[in-house]
């Protein structure tokens, strides 16, 4: 996961061997989280995306988007779903169900990224992928 930038971790929220969530103001930067998911060719993935249940998290328009190659090499032809929008603000606590695919090359880019003019604080939890 890349935690690089401005993400920090969020007090309090250690999920055991996985790891703190962790949180950023959005600056226009296009600072954004992904998770790197291998599941093989031709392959549908559903996520669970847990978001803190925390006060911090203030963010009412935050993005997810999945490409079926790593960060860096995202273009229009690697997409396979996205700008699927929630407001975590409201849904602190929850979890979230995505589906994304089929894979055409066995890997996918689960993003998370604002939506840039808002400037608040989003939230970047546990992930679980279950593929078919």
């Amino acid at each position: 996961m890349d935690t690089s930038g401005s993400w920090k971790p969020l007090a309090g929220s250690a999920t055991g061997g996985c790891g703190d969530a962790l949180i950023h103001r959005t600056t226009d930067s296009g600072d954004g989280a992904n998770w790197i998911f291998y599941p093989g060719v031709g392959k549908t993935c559903t996520f669970r995306v847990d978001i803190p249940d925390s006060s911090v998290v203030t963010a009412t328009n935050v993005i997810y988007q999945a490409w079926d190659t790593i960060p860096g090499k995202h273009t229009d032809g690697h997409r396979i779903g996205g700008n699927i929008r929630t407001d975590q603000q409201a849904n602190r606590g929850r979890a979230m169900t995505l589906t994304f695919g089929p894979t055409k090359n066995g890997t996918i880019d689960l993003q998370i990224y604002d939506d840039y003019p808002e400037h608040k604080i989003e939230a970047a939890g546990t992930v679980t992928a279950t593929c078919r």
